[in-house]
């Protein structure tokens, strides 16, 4: 916003005298002088970060044609600073608006710059400045400050004062919607810790925290709050990932991604692999999606982390992708995939190349970070010559068995595959993949339930590999 000519403070005072002490009192309701948010939450408004710029507008309801006003505005704590004023909308159109600060305190002045003009009537109210502020560097973030309107003069077409007129002050803040925890940025752990909010589940959320949770300024911590903050993690305003280091670690991930083979052209699932020393809550990752060889497609949720919710956004050569649990389960402790990426090799790779991880974060329950280790395994994917379904590992086993199969590169992509889990009756138990896979090798786990969650008794099981007219089958035991 452009900053208008300022006048001396004296010129200012002499004027703001003039305006309050005209001899008859123009006296009429319904006039209304308020600070208001603006109208684009949240990118508008009564917030900033210290160190850096913040919008206040102010709004004005006059049944009544209006030909100046003047008002004083300050901030408790003092902790903002006035740079420029503008005059908006139509109402205010031929208006000029000055500004000037002294001790804290910002003085406003709004004349016609013709002296015959006035403020058009508008009984419901509508913004007619705003103010370009400053927050200073020293500043707490995630607190709040006081904004007062004072010493408010309008003015008549006679050049009479208007009283009374009604004040309606509000807050500042020094952060910004969505960012909950407050570290500059929208993240993993702001989602976490909306999901922990909207659910009510402690610690209770401060001041600041339901304020920053509340993207739509409802007054209620919602489904769309959280869904507001998960597609800011993806957004390219987001991709600046600061690691939260405000609170102390719980725990660890290792992120692992195969890297892709050479001399191959065709498309591929690119597994995500974890090791994680927690039960993992969120993971927020940035890859590297620019390359003239392959382009990275929609990343799918892998068994491990079904139930989970996954967002995802190409923007300027990254992938951001955020993947959380909107209802509060968590991939327990262990190893395991949780993504697959499908990647198109468009040209032949001289040499095994990987997909580089830029950034990633993790987190565990009330939005804790977790140390976040990050890169590229050694072994390239694995392309198989023909499908193929391997002994289950362990076997025979008690809480959980990983079962491997193999999908070959087919000369019309993706094929639709099911692996089944069924009794010695041969009643189906357990549907463990029923989808399109590229070519490639895949591991899901397999927890010893039914398709309703219930735990199957001990004994003799068979899994079952369909895919076009190709039928795979092995055995295994639960031992209880």
């Amino acid at each position: 916003m452009k900053q208008s000519s300022t006048i001396p403070a004296l010129i200012i005072f002499v004027l703001m005298l003039v305006l309050s002490f005209g001899v008859p009192v123009y006296s009429q309701t319904g006039y209304k002088l308020e600070l208001s948010k603006g109208t684009a939450v949240p990118t508008d408004g009564l917030f900033g970060l210290p160190g850096q710029e913040g919008l206040v507008y102010v709004k004005l309801a006059n049944p009544a044609a209006v030909k100046g006003l003047s008002f004083t505005l300050s901030a408790a704590p003092d902790s903002i600073d006035a740079t420029g004023v503008t005059v908006l909308g139509a109402a205010a159109a031929n208006f000029n608006a000055h500004i000037t600060q002294t001790d804290g305190i910002i003085k406003v002045l709004l004349l016609p710059n013709d002296g015959t003009q006035s403020l058009a009537i508008n009984t419901a109210g509508v913004d007619i400045l705003v103010l370009d502020v400053t927050v200073r560097e020293n500043t707490p973030g995630g607190t709040t400050a006081n904004l007062t309107l004072a010493n408010v003069k309008l003015a008549n077409t006679s050049n009479n004062p208007i009283t009374p007129v009604t004040i309606v002050n509000k807050r500042f803040w020094f952060g910004k919607k969505m960012d909950v925890v407050y570290n500059g940025v929208v993240d993993v752990f702001d989602v976490l810790r909306i999901i922990d909010i909207a659910l009510e589940r402690p610690p209770l959320p401060t001041e600041y925290e339901r304020w920053a949770a509340d993207s739509d300024d409802d007054g209620l911590i919602t489904i769309v709050d959280i869904s507001a903050a998960m597609d800011e993690v993806v957004n390219p305003s987001s991709s600046l990932m600061v690691q939260n280091l405000s609170k102390n670690m719980e725990g660890s991930v290792k992120i692992d991604l195969t890297a892709l083979p050479a001399h191959f052209t065709g498309k591929l699932d690119i597994p995500v692999r974890i090791s994680n020393s927690a039960p993992l809550h969120g993971l927020q990752m940035t890859l590297d999606a620019a390359s003239e060889y392959y382009s990275l497609e929609t990343p799918k949720i892998a068994q491990a982390a079904r139930g989970m919710n996954l967002v995802s956004k190409k923007v300027d050569g990254k992938m951001n992708l955020l993947l959380c649990s909107v209802e509060g389960q968590a991939i327990p402790v262990g190893e395991s995939t949780i993504l697959t990426i499908p990647v198109t090799i468009k040209k032949q790779l001289g040499e095994t190349r990987a997909i580089t991880i830029e950034k990633a974060l993790a987190g565990t329950a009330g939005a804790v970070p977790m140390q976040t280790f990050y890169g590229q395994t050694i072994n390239e994917t694995v392309i198989p010559e023909s499908f193929a379904l391997y002994q289950n590992h362990p076997n025979p086993f008690n809480m959980n068995t990983m079962i491997t199969f193999d999908v070959p590169n087919l000369s019309n992509g993706a094929v639709d595959v099911k692996l089944e889990i069924y009794n010695t009756r041969g009643q189906l138990v357990k549907s463990l993949v029923n989808q399109e896979k590229q070519a490639g090798r895949y591991t899901v786990t397999w927890n010893g339930s039914d398709d309703f969650g219930r735990l199957v008794s001990s004994g003799v099981y068979f899994y079952k590999l369909t895919a076009r007219d190709i039928v795979l089958t092995k055995k295994l035991a639960i031992m209880k």
